[in-house]
């Protein structure tokens, strides 16, 4: 099990058109993966009601899945006081057939188990991503990750623009520095702090029956940390590329 600490913070595009030319980055080089994330459940969307994240991340050539869950979920474990994330095997000529063996807790692994015939593409984020690892002090390393692009679902797009700031070492309190340093020039939005990489990823929209998108910490809560509702309503319209 996998457990990572990150703030993630929302931002315009004219914002983020800017933030590559900040003082903070002026010494990092910084690297652009482009990425695809498949998120799925099954047609009922049960996975969402339990908080739970079946992923696989396209990055290249390269195809990482994961299995995550929240905080406060049934297959949670007393007194547990973090999400979880797991790194699992997916099949290469069967795209939707897992290996959830490597998932510790019992309970949630004979569950996915059984949903596994069921299990489908429930929508997909397409993004950008420019990644700078940052040294703003003597033993304290970030990685911020700006990423730009759509989460799409039955032929729906909405658009993506958000920033992570990951702690690679130091404290959680030096991401908040981080992040009031970059606040003093931006216009960003906390969003949530700690979360496992199941980006429970950075990620990313959910979804409401009507098709409205929920306030901003329930969004971050299902998108970033993967608990995206992708409802068969679908997302509104885009009305321009980015």
């Amino acid at each position: 099990m996998v457990i990572q600490t990150e703030l993630c913070l929302s931002l315009t595009p004219g914002v983020a058109n800017r933030l590559a030319r900040h003082p903070l980055l002026s010494d990092a080089t910084a690297v652009r993966e482009r990425i695809v994330d498949l998120c799925y459940d099954t047609p009922d969307l049960r996975l969402r009601r339990e908080q739970v994240l079946v992923l696989c991340r396209k990055i290249g050539a390269r195809c990482l899945a994961s299995v995550s869950r929240a905080v406060l979920t049934d297959f949670a474990a007393p007194k547990c006081a973090c999400p979880a994330h797991w790194e699992i095997a997916r099949e290469a000529d069967e795209p939707a057939r897992f290996d959830f063996s490597p998932v510790t807790e019992r309970r949630l692994r004979q569950w996915l188990q059984s949903l596994h015939a069921d299990l489908q593409v429930t929508f997909t984020t397409s993004f950008t991503r420019n990644a700078w690892l940052l040294r703003p002090h003597e033993g304290v390393r970030i990685e911020l990750m700006l990423d730009r692009g759509w989460i799409i679902c039955l032929g729906r797009r909405q658009a993506l623009c958000e920033i992570g700031l990951k702690l690679v070492s130091g404290s959680p309190k030096d991401l908040f520095s981080l992040a009031s340093e970059l606040q003093t020039d931006f216009s960003l939005h906390p969003e949530a702090i700690a979360r496992s990489r199941a980006e429970l990823p950075r990620s990313r929209r959910r979804v409401a029956a009507g098709g409205q998108v929920v306030s901003s910490p329930d969004r971050r809560r299902y998108v970033r940390h993967g608990l995206l509702s992708a409802h068969r309503a679908g997302l509104p319209e885009a009305s321009a590329e980015q």
